[in-house]
């Protein structure tokens, strides 16, 4: 076919969806009349006649028939195929010039080629990660790498089940889109996690970890069993570091150093708080000497994100949970949580036989203030199912609003990641015990200023017990 240019301009880019590319595509050359209703059926039925021949293969020439589930596990991986040749030309265009002119089989080939050659280079883009792998106690970071990402390697399943990822990566990226599937996504996660790794090994590790110990103490978690994102904690105490003292390799800030810069952050305005992040994430990037230009423009791009936390830190009081200092006698003086204090198994079981025996709800109140007195423990009674009803907003409404911060990162970590969330109107969402659903009923019925009260200790956005 000779193509019609006019026709060709029509096919708009933001109609490409590029997590289903031929589908998208397809459906687009239709709309615009870069393909006509004949290529378009002729095309869909090379794809199902691929369809049946590698399940032909998948059977081992036994039978083209297998269950609805497996059917669609290949169709799915034929069109990732596809979308791996497709996506790789440089527009929508030229894609549409290929499934114009070339058989589906073929095409599906080279999508083939193109998967093997993408998980080779994610195989060894992993041997150079574990070789770099940090010392730090995070079971999450330590697990990704010691079993996830192996496994993935393991099972991953290119003719059969290329989109499927088959494992669980549960160490948080600054920037992962999880829309991206099978080797893809591997690999864009690989690719970001060797960066974020990069930047930290250009700190001593036993600072990067005592820098992780201050942040457990600041926000009353254990580092070993939280999710955050390491790479970020280094990164903003690096920029505060050169803010206050232009110094590129120490990261530990004392308790008056932070008031030093709470101070000078409090009396800048927005402008000035993005001309000074600005200024020391270049100054950093000099004084260290990076010279990936990946590990800049990764860097770039979170220092845009870091400002708009500080902004958010500053407008709502909540400096001291962003920029981490070794010593914090606010907190410590107003935590009531403490996890050196935690009860026995024993202790904790004969405490949950009182309360589901007792009647009075008094009672249940007094014996839970005190005798709980670490986070963990409040956590694990709240999950055992002790409480019915109204006991548990009467448990509630004796928390201070430290506490009830506390707790509010754990419910709502994953929306509290996002800088527009606030707590006012919080809508429903699925939950996993009735505690849960009990807590966003209390927080909604809140007085305005109690909920502002609990939001200026929300700053950081990564905690997750």
């Amino acid at each position: 076919m000779e193509f019609d240019i006019d026709v060709l301009n029509k096919v708009k880019k933001e109609n490409i969806n590029k997590y289903h590319y031929t589908l998208s595509l397809l459906k687009e050359g239709y709309r615009v009349g870069a393909l006509d209703k004949k290529r378009f059926i002729y095309i869909q039925s090379q794809i199902m006649n691929l369809l049946k021949k590698i399940i032909l293969k998948y059977t081992k020439k036994l039978s083209t028939s297998v269950k609805t589930e497996t059917a669609n596990q290949i169709y799915q991986s034929i069109l990732y195929a596809l979308d791996m040749a497709l996506s790789q030309v440089q527009n929508p265009d030229e894609s549409i010039h290929i499934l114009y002119t070339r058989e589906i089989e073929e095409i599906y080939k080279e999508g083939i080629q193109g998967i093997e050659s993408l998980f080779e280079e994610s195989k060894g883009l992993f041997e150079t990660i574990k070789e770099e792998k940090l010392n730090v106690p995070l079971k999450i970071y330590n697990f990704s790498i010691d079993v996830a990402i192996p496994l993935f390697i393991k099972e991953y399943d290119i003719k059969y089940s290329a989109q499927d990822t088959k494992t669980l990566l549960d160490y948080p990226l600054i920037f992962d889109d999880m829309k991206y599937q099978g080797v893809v996504y591997i690999n864009h996660y690989l690719v970001h996690l060797k960066l974020e790794t990069d930047f930290i090994h250009y700190f001593n590790i036993k600072d990067v970890n005592k820098l992780l110990n201050n942040f457990g103490k600041t926000h009353q978690i254990d580092i070993e069993e939280a999710y955050f994102n390491i790479f970020e904690i280094v990164f903003n105490n690096s920029i505060f570091s050169v803010i206050l003292r232009d110094d590129f390799s120490n990261i530990l800030l004392s308790y008056s150093e932070y008031k030093t810069l709470k101070e000078m952050f409090v009396q800048s305005n927005e402008e000035e708080l993005d001309t000074v992040i600005t200024q020391a994430t270049d100054n950093l990037i000099q004084g260290l000497d990076i010279k990936d230009d990946p590990l800049i423009n990764y860097i770039l791009e979170y220092k845009n994100t870091l400002f708009i936390r500080l902004k958010n830190a500053v407008k709502n009081n909540g400096l001291e949970y962003l920029v981490i200092s070794e010593k914090n006698d606010i907190l410590e003086e107003t935590i009531s949580f403490q996890s050196e204090t935690g009860m026995t198994d024993h202790e904790f079981r004969i405490l949950i036989d009182y309360i589901k025996e007792c009647e009075d709800i008094k009672e249940k109140i007094l014996a839970i203030k005190t005798n709980i007195k670490s986070l963990t423990d409040m956590i694990d009674l709240l999950s055992s199912d002790c409480l019915f009803g109204n006991e548990y907003v009467a448990l509630y409404h004796e928390l201070s609003n430290f506490e009830l911060a506390v707790l509010t990162k754990i419910v709502f970590y994953e929306e509290l990641r996002d800088d527009s969330f606030t707590l006012d109107n919080i809508k429903r969402k699925e939950t996993q015990h009735k505690c849960e659903e009990q807590f966003i009923d209390f927080i909604n019925k809140l007085n305005k200023n109690r909920r502002n009260e609990i939001y200026n200790l929300l700053n950081n956005k990564n905690i997750k017990q």
